[in-house]
């Protein structure tokens, strides 16, 4: 009887054996169909960013390279979408919030389009002379002004926002907003402000196109829009890091209110001046 036992027990460990075996052949096949799944999406979008880039060269016509377009940077095919949007709507004056190769780009299809302007918002110093250095490489700086926008406190519909101040923002109708800051990590909801606080200067023909919207701020943000703002109906755009496009569709919502905090910061009033505040000359405008 002990002798059937040790049989049978000795089967079954065989039997668990090869059973683990193929289980552990399954696995690494998995893994190994996983990995290749995510090496093909991995090539696939790389192939894409790339062929954006080079369009970008060739179809604004650039004879030196654009900064840095990867990591936490914008991609190339969001640069593109900008680009082909400049080109298509031909906006007359563009205002851009967060300075970058978006605002290179930008000012670059403008002098393509032989008009227009674009003024870029930056709440960081060193960010914003970074970018009129690239402008001034490229010889863009009379397509674009990159202005130092210190944030100050707004008070929206009862909560408290840290945004740019607009007091160096030339009153003038605005054909295109481009949302590509504040950066996420200053508070939640940091680009929120966008549209309460330029809706009045948005042109009847205006469309305001959005950076980053995969990130689950954004899309929340996109979503308040939509409530708040039904005036304009928001797309979104196959892009790699995500991007929206939000085209004016109906009168605006008179329902919705601004209250700047009467107690926070005049605009302007920094101990700090704006250096990198630039007047365009006459080429760059119409």
């Amino acid at each position: 009887m002990s002798q059937l036992l040790s049989v049978l027990l000795a089967v079954m460990a065989v039997v668990l054996i090869v059973l683990i075996g193929i289980l552990l052949v399954k696995l690494r096949s998995l893994r190994v169909v996983a990995l290749s799944a995510a090496t093909k999406r991995d090539v696939d979008n790389l192939y894409s960013q790339i062929e954006a880039y080079e369009s970008l060269h060739h179809e604004l016509g650039f004879d030196r390279a654009l900064p840095r377009l990867r990591g936490n940077n914008v991609s190339p095919d969001f640069l593109r979408e900008l680009a082909q949007h400049v080109s298509r709507r031909r906006p007359q004056y563009v205002v851009e919030c967060g300075s970058g190769a978006t605002t290179v780009v930008l000012a670059k299809a403008l002098s393509k389009n032989g008009y227009g302007h674009v003024y870029s918002l930056d709440q960081d110093i060193d960010s914003a002379n970074k970018t009129y250095r690239w402008l001034n490489e490229h010889g863009l700086t009379e397509w674009a002004t990159v202005i130092y926008a210190e944030p100050i406190q707004y008070t929206l519909n009862g909560n408290n926002f840290d945004w740019y101040a607009l007091s160096d923002l030339p009153n003038t109708a605005i054909d295109l907003m481009v949302i590509n800051g504040p950066n996420s990590t200053v508070q939640k909801y940091a680009r929120y402000p966008a549209l309460f606080l330029l809706r009045a200067r948005l042109s009847d023909q205006s469309a305001i196109i959005v950076n980053n919207t995969n990130r689950p701020d954004d899309v929340a943000t996109l979503a308040l829009w939509a409530h708040d703002f039904p005036e304009f109906r928001f797309q979104k755009l196959r892009c790699e890091k995500g991007c929206a496009v939000g085209e004016r569709v109906g009168p605006a919502n008179s329902e919705v209110k601004m209250l700047t905090n009467p107690d926070a910061p005049m605009a302007g009033k920094s101990a700090n001046p704006a250096p990198v505040r630039r007047t365009a000359n006459k080429r760059g405008t119409p």
